[in-house]
Order: structure tokens, then C-alpha cells, then sequence
């Protein structure tokens, strides 16, 4: 009987396959190389009738016998898997996926692959059995996103670089030291799974890598418990400290996406925490203030120096606030302490602070007693300090008028700056007309606060303003 002609260009394999046989034994290349004319047809007449999802033959030749008409497709499917070894077979191993949907299971290489494994297993003890299996292996451990528990996969995992390898979530829990549904949120949130979604049974997986990025990143925070110990401080006080502008501010969580590794690792701690590189900087701040003196004295320490001046109602953050400015230099460190625990300050020059400050606080007057001393109505006054016209200073103190003190200096200051009109009055200047402020803004002078200016109940002008166009209008004609 007659055969009938095919397309030439489904006869690519059974050329190919005619040239191997016909190739001497010292001239092999590639693949056959490797495992031979008979271990390539092995594997040609395999991966074809994968491919092609057509084997009912375990033998090539009673294929070809019983099935002529696609014989020449089943070895043109198979050359092509093993023609450029393995790329081409990782090729088949992509195509065998897309059908993984029709295979019955949840996951796994039977699920993605179908018999494909099964039957490299039962062929490991030949050449290209071994050969094949390893090429299969390698695949599988490059796609860390495949869930499977072969052994032959796990072992090539583990040998595998760390961005080409694949941890369960209920493992990587265990390598950042978090709790799993922690992680779990994170992982949710940010899509960091590589594959699984909890469901059908099919484990989360996650890159390995970036596990151990995480654990990396957690190592260089820390949390309140662990912040208070390396300042060498109590927690109390670190906790009246952490809502100041005095420490670093905690490291944010992930808000901005893509989230940075750092940000991932703050909120697996699932509370505030700090980086270790902004405290430890903090802390050298005040080792740098350390001035090392000739001479003896008696040496104490930051919490005896805080009690001395807790009489002053000075707490931890106005202490360091007067070590940092200079006020209060550390006289040396401590040696067997850690943090701010160890700087010692010589005892007199703690003493002097002390009376010095306390002095301070006896030459100021609160925003009351400054409206007293200038002839104005207090409320004038704290006008006066919102607006910045007249300064206040912090004082030693813990009562409402912290912050809200007037210095001696500063009121002698704002009377030779400005002038009101009820003290020009006084003064006898212009007369004593009711009208004496809106006679001033007439003549050119701008006020600086008051009722059209600011809502304030008195006007307020420059003083030398005010002087000179006084000046002028005692010159003008009548």
C-alpha cells in the first residue's frame, strides 16, 4: 500500500534520529555524549509521547507498527526535547505545566508534570535515567514556587543559591523568631508568597532569601524592652523620653510600596521599635561631650546629677538637654556600664549648675508679673508673648508657667524697642487725647499689634518710629 506524504517540516525528528544512527560512536556530541544512541532514543520516544499526550506503547517500534500515521510527530515532539539538553527539555517541563489543570490532585510534581517523575525514577539506575533526572531536578529547584515534598527536589533545593530556593511559611516563622500569624499577615498584605495561598492543601512558600533578609534586618532593631536596657536607663524614664524630639524616632512601618526590607522587619515586631544604629548614635552624642580634666574630684553619675536638680523641677529630658547644649559636660566614662549610664560628671560642677539655675529662675517673672511691671493688662501681655514681641525662656519648673518666663533682660529690651500710647500719655506727650494712638497712625507710624492689627486690646508702636515722627510734627508750622 501506498504511504502518504507529510509536511517536511514534521519530519525534523526522524531526520535527526536517522543521522544519529548513522553517526559514528567517537563523533557523538551533546546529550548523546552523555548517554549514548540508545539512552537518546529512550528518551526521544518518551518525552514525544508526553508531549504529545499520546503513549500506549512502551516500545517505538510497535508504536510506529500500530500507529504509522503519527510516528513521525511523536519522534519530531521528542527530538525537540532533547535537541539543545537541557534548555530544551526545561522547555517540555514549561509545557507539560500548562496542563497541569487536567491531572487529578491538589499539587505537587505528579500534579504539574504528570508521570513525567514516576518514570525518571523507575529509569535511575541507566545512564540517562540519571542523566534526565538531574536535569529534572535541576528545574524544579530553580522554581522555588512549586510545591512538592520529592526528595529528589528537596535535596537539589538545599543545594540550590539562596534566590533560587523556597521556605514554607510555617518554617519561616520559626527562622525570624515571629509568631506565624504575624507573618502571615505580612505576607498577605505585601503578595510576598511565591506560591500557595493556604488553600487545597498546597503549602505558602517564600523565597528564602528574603527570609533571611528579614531576619537580618530584625537583628538591627529593637523594641522598648531592649531600647531602655541599651540607653542603661530605667524604662520609665525611657518612656517619658519617647514621646520627646530628644530620641530618634521609631522606624516606620510598611506604608509605601514597594515596602523596603527594613520596614517589613518593623512590622513583624508588631509594636514600636528603634533602629540600633539611631540610638547607638544618640548615645555618641553625649560620649563626644565628654571633657577630661586635670584634677580629682568626686565623680556621679547621670540619675544622682537628675536628683540633684529634680529640685529645681527639672526632669531626664531637661538633664540631657543641658548636657547637649554645653551647660553640664560629662567628666569622664564609666567603665563596666553601657548607654548614658555611663557618664559620670565631676560632683562641683553638678553643684554649680544647680545654684546657677536656681539663680535663673529667681531673675525672671511669669507673663503676669511682666504685665504688671509694663502697666498693661495680662491678657495684653500674653498677646505680646504669642506674638513673639516679647520673649519667654525655660526655667526650671513644673508648673503652667514653665516655658512662660520673662527675663529682667528681656523687658528692658522690649521698652527700649516699643512703646504703647497709655505711656505716651503718661508722658504728657500730644496732650492727654483719648484718640492720642489713632493721632500716631495718622502720622504714618504703623502699629505693631493692637485691636486693627492683630485683635489685640492695645496698640503697640516701634518706639523710634514713634520718636521721630513726634520730632516732625514738633517742627511744623502752625
Amino acid at each position: 500500500m501506498r504511504g502518504e506524504s507529510v509536511p517536511e517540516g514534521e519530519l525534523a525528528g526522524a531526520a535527526a534520529v536517522h543521522r544519529l544512527l548513522h553517526t559514528p560512536p567517537d563523533r557523538l556530541e551533546g546529550l548523546a555524549a552523555q548517554v549514548g544512541v540508545g539512552g537518546v532514543l529512550a528518551l526521544v520516544y518518551a518525552f514525544g509521547g508526553m508531549a504529545s499526550g499520546d503513549r500506549r506503547s512502551r516500545n517505538a517500534v510497535s508504536f510506529a507498527r500500530l500507529h504509522p500515521e503519527r510516528a513521525h510527530l511523536l519522534f519530531d515532539a521528542g527530538w525537540r526535547a532533547c535537541a539543545d539538553w537541557p534548555s530544551s527539555f526545561h522547555g517540555l517541563l514549561e509545557r507539560l505545566r500548562t496542563r497541569a489543570s487536567e491531572r487529578k490532585g491538589r499539587y505537587g510534581i505528579a500534579k504539574e508534570f504528570g508521570r513525567l517523575h514516576d518514570w525518571l525514577s523507575d529509569i535511575g539506575d541507566q545512564t540517562y535515567g540519571r542523566v534526565a533526572l538531574k536535569a529534572f531536578a535541576d528545574h524544579v529547584a530553580a522554581r522555588p514556587e512549586l510545591a512538592t515534598r520529592a526528595l529528589v527536589a528537596l535535596r537539589r533545593r538545599a543545594e540550590a543559591p539562596p534566590e533560587h530556593t523556597g521556605m514554607t511559611l510555617m518554617r519561616a516563622a520559626r527562622l525570624p523568631n515571629v509568631a506565624f500569624e504575624t507573618l502571615r499577615r505580612l505576607v498577605d498584605r505585601h503578595g510576598l508568597a511565591l506560591a500557595g495561598g493556604g488553600g487545597k492543601g498546597a503549602p505558602v512558600l517564600l523565597r528564602a532569601s528574603v527570609v533571611r533578609t528579614l531576619k537580618a534586618e530584625m537583628a538591627r532593631l529593637v523594641d522598648q524592652d531592649a531600647a531602655w536596657h541599651l540607653f542603661g536607663m530605667g524604662k520609665r524614664t525611657f518612656v517619658e523620653l519617647r514621646d520627646t524630639d530628644l530620641l530618634p524616632l521609631p522606624v516606620p512601618g510598611a506604608d509605601v510600596l514597594p515596602p523596603p526590607a527594613w520596614a517589613l522587619a518593623a512590622d513583624l515586631f508588631g509594636r514600636p521599635v528603634w533602629a540600633v544604629a539611631d540610638l547607638e548614635t544618640f548615645v555618641r552624642r553625649f560620649d563626644a561631650a565628654v571633657v577630661r580634666r586635670r584634677g580629682g574630684g568626686r565623680l556621679i553619675g547621670l540619675p544622682t546629677v537628675a536628683r540633684m536638680l529634680s529640685g529645681l523641677g527639672l526632669g531626664m529630658e531637661q538633664v540631657l538637654r543641658v548636657v547637649l547644649d554645653g551647660r553640664l559636660r560629662p567628666a569622664a566614662l564609666t567603665a563596666g556600664k553601657r548607654g548614658l549610664a555611663r557618664l559620670a560628671f565631676r560632683r562641683e560642677d553638678a553643684v554649680a549648675l544647680q545654684k546657677a539655675m536656681a539663680a535663673e529662675k529667681r531673675g525672671t517673672l511669669s507673663v503676669n508679673g511682666a504685665a504688671r511691671t509694663l502697666g498693661v493688662k495680662q491678657e495684653v501681655a500674653y498677646q505680646w508673648v504669642r506674638r513673639g514681641l516679647l520673649p519667654t525662656v525655660l526655667v526650671p519648673g513644673k508648673r503652667a508657667e514653665t516655658g512662660r518666663r520673662v527675663t529682667t533682660e528681656a523687658i528692658d529690651a522690649f521698652r527700649e524697642r516699643y512703646v504703647t500710647a497709655s505711656e505716651l500719655r503718661s508722658a504728657g506727650a500730644l496732650g492727654r487725647s483719648r484718640k492720642l494712638a489713632l493721632d500716631i497712625i495718622a502720622m504714618g507710624v504703623a502699629p505693631v499689634c493692637g485691636p486693627s492689627v492683630d485683635g489685640a486690646r492695645q496698640y503697640l508702636f516701634p518706639r523710634a518710629e514713634v520718636r521721630d515722627a513726634l520730632s516732625g510734627a514738633s517742627g511744623r508750622p502752625e
